[in-house]
């Protein structure tokens, strides 16, 4: 995975905090706030990208919305399938083919 970086603003009690941390933990500031982040953001970076934009917009989805996601099923077909993928899975290493 790539790295990225980044230059954030933060309100000076909370860097002189990552300061802290850091410097109990014998770490750098951004070392420490890399795991925080990574430790509180969802495990979504090993899904596919349609699969992570469609758990991103989750929260924008009304109530009812969610209740019908919730409440539906997939057909037998699907499940057998999944099944099936999910007992093939157990014995070896799945691909994307």
């Amino acid at each position: 995975m790539a790295n990225t970086s980044v230059t954030i603003e933060l309100p000076k009690t909370t860097f002189q905090q990552l300061q802290f941390v850091a410097r109990k933990q014998h770490r750098s500031v951004p070392d420490v706030l890399k795991d925080i982040l990574l430790k509180e953001l969802p495990g979504l970076a090993s899904l596919p990208y349609d699969v992570q934009s469609e758990l991103a917009a989750f929260p924008d989805l009304s109530d009812d919305v969610l209740w019908l996601l919730a409440r539906s099923a997939l057909s037998k077909a699907q499940q057998e399938y999944l099944s099936g993928l999910n007992r093939e899975a157990q014995r070896r290493p799945l691909s994307a083919e």
